[in-house]
């Protein structure tokens, strides 16, 4: 587990998919934490096992607290807001620490409290734990997506009016679109057959240059540009969406992605100097 957290956390490109390469140690380290804090008190254990302290059992139920509590603070962060999902987790984990507080009450019988826990904590804390990774996964399902990333396939709402607008739009232009990176469009690129100008390659690596974009556009060879990531504050020279050609777009041309039909703004882009 520390070795995958140490390694994958210095590496310069990160893919979902591979940290699969330690999903067993987090597993088991999920597995065996739970079990740990949901443990049958010491008085409902069975006879001949380990006999737990007070002390030890007030560590653990402190510490399924902290981490429910983290765990639904980092879903908060990581939604951006209070989703259903997130409901769903905050139900799991206030659930599981009234379970696990309720096992340890004497007044409650002997025999709910061995349904409780840990059973019962297990469960809701794996509810807490498990709801938004598999709503994730119901999301990734749905829209045809891998942790491979697919990558340049464009979404089907994004490229069917994307494409006939370009379509429409190409009048006597040799390149259907000016794409920030080789790898960004490439379903439109299958679908419609259409040769694309390329800005940028691996690395961000400047392609073609603004100048022979601007005299590109000039001769009326290529009219816009599909620009679908962004240059944050702190740019970077292996960001596509900070090179030259892409910033000198976004700062000289003229936004027609809602006229397009794009569900968002700031995605398609008419070139400056191209006609309307």
């Amino acid at each position: 587990m520390l070795a995958g957290i140490v390694l994958f956390s210095h590496m310069a490109r990160l893919h979902p998919r591979y940290v699969e390469g330690f999903t067993p140690a987090v597993a088991a380290m999920l597995g065996i934490g739970l079990a740990w804090v949901a443990a049958r008190p010491s008085g409902d254990q069975s006879p001949g096992a380990p006999r737990s302290t007070p002390r030890s059992e007030r560590v653990r139920l402190a510490l399924l607290a902290v981490t429910l509590a983290i765990t639904v603070y980092y879903a908060e962060r990581l939604l951006y807001g209070r989703p259903a999902e997130w409901l769903v987790a905050l139900a799991g984990a206030l659930s599981a620490l009234a379970f696990a507080l309720l096992a340890r009450a004497p007044a409650v019988p002997a025999r709910v409290r061995a349904l409780l826990a840990p059973a019962g904590v297990i469960a809701l804390a794996l509810v807490a734990v498990l709801a938004i990774p598999l709503k994730a996964d119901f999301t990734a399902i749905a829209n045809r997506v891998s942790d491979a990333g697919l990558v340049g396939q464009l979404p089907g709402p994004e490229q069917r009016p994307l494409s006939a607008y370009l379509r429409t739009h190409q009048d006597s232009a040799r390149y259907e679109v000016a794409a920030e990176s080789a790898t960004s469009i490439g379903s439109l690129i299958v679908q419609d057959a259409r040769p694309i100008l390329v800005l940028t390659t691996y690395n961000g690596r400047v392609f073609t240059s603004v100048s022979k974009l601007a005299r590109l556009i000039a001769q009326g060879q290529v009219r816009y540009a599909f620009l679908n990531t962004f240059c944050t504050r702190v740019a970077s020279s292996v960001n596509p969406a900070c090179s030259a050609p892409v910033v000198w777009i976004r700062a000289h041309g003229t936004d027609v992605s809602r006229s397009a039909g794009l569900s968002h703004g700031g995605v398609l882009y008419l070139l400056p100097g191209a006609r309307p």
